[in-house]
């Protein structure tokens, strides 16, 4: 089965894309944000403990336009995503980029929003304390470079 289905949300349609890399185990309560044809997933729980990995899910655009339509990925029965784009998706490939600068802990129920092309992450919980340390992450040349705030 695999473990990226794609919810086309006026036909209810579910399709599962040609995916390539390494996708991440089974995790919940992780925190994804969009820029462009990426999506970032940071932290959750994985295998009841959280984490401080991040993935990246890049788009690869098949060229098949359509009308304007709403859909959602989903990773392993969980929402990840969700937007409105005009050309189908077909090809995704994760990576699990190298990481420089502060790295914030291990979170899981966090936030993650886009600041032009940052993701800003905020809060979360570590397992044993909550934290509300904000970080801008840069996503600047495919490396992202975090910093606290």
């Amino acid at each position: 089965m695999p473990s990226l289905i794609i919810n086309t949300l006026e036909t209810q349609k579910l399709t599962s894309a040609n995916e390539t890399g390494l996708a991440p185990k089974l995790i919940s309560q992780h925190a994804a944000c969009r820029i462009g044809e990426k999506i970032y997933i940071y932290g959750g729980m994985v295998n009841n403990q959280a984490s401080c990995k991040m993935f990246v899910l890049a788009i690869i655009r098949d060229g098949k336009f359509t009308a304007p339509f709403e859909y959602s990925l989903i990773f392993h029965q969980l929402l990840v995503v969700h937007f409105t784009d005009i050309i189908l998706i077909e090809t995704t490939h994760w990576s699990n980029p190298r990481v420089t600068g502060v790295v914030p802990s291990a979170l899981c129920g966090h936030s993650l929003v886009r600041y032009e092309n940052n993701l800003v992450l905020f809060g979360g919980y570590d397992g044993k304390k909550y934290d509300n340390t904000v970080h801008l992450i840069d996503v600047c040349k495919s490396q992202l470079i975090y910093h606290r705030r």
